[in-house]
């Protein structure tokens, strides 16, 4: 009796203003690439970030694992001692 139906209101980003300046909304397009290729960047930093400061991360294993046998090689490229994995850095 009222007339009242269902509605829906939205509002539509034009413009973005940031730190004094003004941009088209379509900087705020962003396609998943493009996302996925900053959050690995940010990843790759971190990694190099706690292993500088000698914090183990699980971003930073990979290369601490990486590390460890290049210091392994470089002890047993001196002595008569190898195994499968050394064979073909020698």
């Amino acid at each position: 009796k009222l007339g009242i139906r269902p509605f829906s209101y939205g509002m539509e980003v034009e413009q973005v203003f940031q730190d004094g300046s003004v941009f088209p909304a379509a900087v705020l397009d962003i396609s998943d690439d493009v996302l996925i290729q900053k959050f690995m960047s940010g990843i790759a930093n971190m990694a190099a970030f706690s292993r500088e400061l000698g914090i183990p991360t699980e971003a930073g294993l990979p290369h601490a694992f990486g590390n460890a046998f290049r210091n392994i090689a470089a002890l047993v490229a001196d002595i008569d001692f190898t195994f499968k994995e050394v064979e073909e850095v020698k």
